[in-house]
């Protein structure tokens, strides 16, 4: 856990790019940190299965 952030504390309303470009930062450090943590796994036969639906919508 990190503490928390205030964007508006750093930025300005017309500044979204630059507070969105922090979260980025953010992220990415956090996911370099222990990417094992940020790893998503899908059970592959099942996804690309025809005929298995997927949110609401049919493959």
């Amino acid at each position: 856990m990190e503490a928390p952030t205030h964007l508006y504390e750093e930025f300005e309303a017309n500044q979204r790019q630059e507070a969105i470009d922090r979260l980025n930062y953010f992220m990415e450090q956090s996911i370099r940190k222990v990417p094992e943590q940020w790893f998503y796994w899908f059970n592959l036969h099942e996804r690309w299965e025809e005929g298995v639906a997927v949110k609401g919508t049919h493959l």
